[in-house]
Order: structure tokens, then sequence, then C-alpha cells
């Protein structure tokens, strides 16, 4: 640290995530803490540098600059769909905008890249992350994203699709009010291919056929 000019460096390798905690005790009731709680899961800080000047308010202009890299984090960001995990990216913070490059991160068996997360922080309830990435998997691991009840009603018309086999390509496009009580909006196309599945009680054998579709 400085004294003279009130910024302090603050450096450190391999710190768990779950170190948030200590200030659950000092603020319970902060925004940003609120939100570790609810969203992330596991995860390790595996070097990080950050420059904090004291004499400014916390997350104003020149407040908080620096960067950090996170491994084997989990994202929660939805409870009725797969978390994002074993997360690997980079960060960079400048003051209130936070910007995550997300190197490689699966949902199920979905891996996906080229991924970023935005979020300038205006406090919980006036802050929206937005999500953009590619992905890539096998067509049966985006059954995961079909809830419970909906498999159910279209194993009622003979169409198990748990039973697909095809590649999927996915656009990931998701923004994140973190709000309470707000739900987030999904745009997640897929172009699915070598697709094969029997439907109306095998008597249909679809082979290397094409699926496009839209998750929202």
């Amino acid at each position: 640290s400085d004294k003279g000019s009130g910024r302090v460096k603050i450096t450190g390798k391999n710190i768990p995530l779950g170190a948030y905690t200590i200030f659950e005790k000092i603020a319970p009731d902060n925004g940003l803490v609120e939100f570790f709680r609810k969203f992330v899961k596991n995860g390790y800080i595996t070097e990080m540098d950050f420059l904090l000047d004291t004499n400014k308010e916390m997350l104003t202009k020149d407040s908080l600059l620096g960067k950090a890299k996170i491994q084997k984090l989990d994202f929660s960001y939805d409870p009725d769909l797969p978390q994002l995990k074993n997360m690997d990216m980079d960060i960079d913070v400048l003051d209130s905008n936070i910007t995550f490059k997300i190197n490689s991160a699966y949902s199920s068996d979905i891996l996906l890249y080229q991924g970023l997360i935005l979020m300038n922080w205006q406090g919980l309830d006036n802050t929206e992350l937005k999500i953009t990435a590619k992905a890539r998997g096998s067509a049966t691991s985006l059954t995961d994203f079909i809830s419970p009840q909906q498999h159910q009603e279209m194993n009622k018309a003979n169409i198990d699709l748990r039973k697909i086999i095809g590649q999927a390509d996915l656009d990931v496009n998701i923004d994140i009010p973190l709000k309470p009580g707000t739900k987030n909006i999904y745009n997640i196309s897929a172009h699915i291919t070598k697709v094969s599945l029997s439907i109306f009680e095998n008597y249909v054998k679809l082979t290397n056929a094409t699926i496009k579709g839209v998750f929202n």
C-alpha cells in the first residue's frame, strides 16, 4: 500500500471463492455478497492483481482496477436448469464494469467456449448479467433443459427426445436480471446435425436429419 495516496495493491493466488463468506459476517446485507451466495458455487481464484483507491467510494471511477483468473467455478444461473460447471475464465475489473471471459465451461456435457459475461454493478436490484457464448455437444445433453413434466407429455405421444442422437452447435444469449423475483431471458439457437430418432412407438425412424430450433 501507498499510505500517502490511499492506493492499495491486492494480490493473491489459489484463493477459494468461498472466502467471500467472511464478508457475510461483516456485511450480511451487501448486494455483492448476496450475488455470490445465490449464483456462485465452488471455484478458485488462481491469481489476482487489483489496485484499490481507498480515498474513493467503492466502484466509482478509478476506485478498483485489476485482473483475475478463476478455475473450477460452478455458476447456478437458474434453479431449474443445469449449472455451468468447471468454468475457466479471466476477469477484468474497471470500477463497476466487470468482464468475465469464459475460456471454457460445461453445461451437462455441452462445452461452452468464446464466452463473455458482462456486468455493470449497480446494486442487486439494478444489475443485469449478459451472457454470450458458442457451445457444442451431444443433442442428448440438450434434453436436460426440458422439464420432467414436458418429457412426460411428449412420452404420451411416443416421443422420447432423450434417445436422440446427433451433434449440436449453439449460439447462446442469456440476460439475467439479479433482482430477486425476476426471470431470465433466453435466446439459445441450436443447429443439430446427423440426427437419428425413433418416434411413434418406433414405427418411424429419422436418420441423418438436421434440426434447427430456439430455446426461449
